[in-house]
């Protein structure tokens, strides 16, 4: 069995000036990271009291009390540690194992609902169990409330990515740690000699308290993976740029403008000069 345990969220908030300007560098070199441009600008969001942009997985704010960063995905485990550094406190922290099975397997949420409703019968007053289906196809367990410090989800990573090849036949497990629970699971994972083993252990350890026992627990053979980042789609103008536009010089250079531009479907566009 192949799985990939990671951080897939962390928030942190920050009351000093040091500690702000450490989160704004790394908003900062983050947005280089997305590639956003002039052309492509952040959008302005305001989260709670914090006002500030967001740039597809990254949220920066700022209020009277300090600033806010926010990452999520695969950026928020390439950054958690120095998001951590760079905050007075951890607000929420999401650690996952993604599990990637041989062979597509839809019924994995609903196996672990009617097993939780086989167990407990009637669940009425006790601990909340919930089964969604989005209208993508894919099925979400979400496991506690989302008020309160822990919050479980176990989803279909392959369809709610959109049948992504990075993540074909695969299956998140994921536990939200929000508030005090946050602040102690971040200074955990930072002082875990391994961070992987520790993300394995306290997502088997959270989910297996509440009847949902993980799959790599029980496996023969367990191999840790890594998942790429997508390839970053290629503007137009930098397709350009990048793939043509030295074989335009050379053809050019040649005497063959007209040529080039007629097999663009441009020539048209231009008026021959006069010899």
């Amino acid at each position: 069995m192949k799985i990939c345990p990671s951080v897939d969220w962390v928030t942190g908030v920050s009351k000093t000036y040091a500690q702000s300007m450490a989160q704004q560098a790394i908003w900062e070199e983050l947005k280089v990271v997305l590639n956003v441009t002039k052309e492509a600008v952040a959008k302005p969001m305001n989260v709670r009291e914090y006002k500030g942009y967001r740039c597809g997985p990254v949220f920066f704010g700022s209020a009277t009390v300090g600033t806010l960063l926010s990452v999520s995905g695969v950026d928020s485990n390439d950054y958690v540690h120095r998001v951590v550094g760079a905050s007075s406190r951890i607000t929420r922290i999401d650690l996952a194992v993604t599990v990637f099975y041989p062979n597509y397997v839809k019924s994995i949420a609903s196996g672990y609902y009617e097993y939780v409703i086989e167990s407990l019968g009637d669940l009425t007053g006790k601990r909340k169990y919930a089964m969604i289906s989005s209208a993508s196809g894919g099925d979400t367990l979400y496991i506690g409330s989302r008020e309160s410090e822990g919050y479980g989800r176990v989803y279909d990573k392959w369809m709610e990515s959109k049948r992504s090849p990075q993540f074909l036949n695969a299956w998140r497990f994921e536990v939200e740690f929000k508030g005090e629970l946050a602040q102690r699971v971040a200074g955990d994972l930072m002082r875990a000699r391994d961070r992987e083993d520790y993300i394995v252990s306290r997502v088997s350890q959270w989910l297996g308290d509440r009847l949902i026992l993980c799959p790599w627990t029980v496996a023969n053979s367990v191999e840790r993976v890594k998942v790429a980042r997508p390839a970053k789609k290629m503007s137009e103008l930098e397709y350009l740029r990048t793939k043509v536009r030295g074989t335009v010089a050379r053809l050019v250079k040649n005497g063959q403008l007209m040529d080039v531009l007629e097999a663009l479907g441009v020539n048209t566009l231009v008026e021959p000069t006069e010899e």
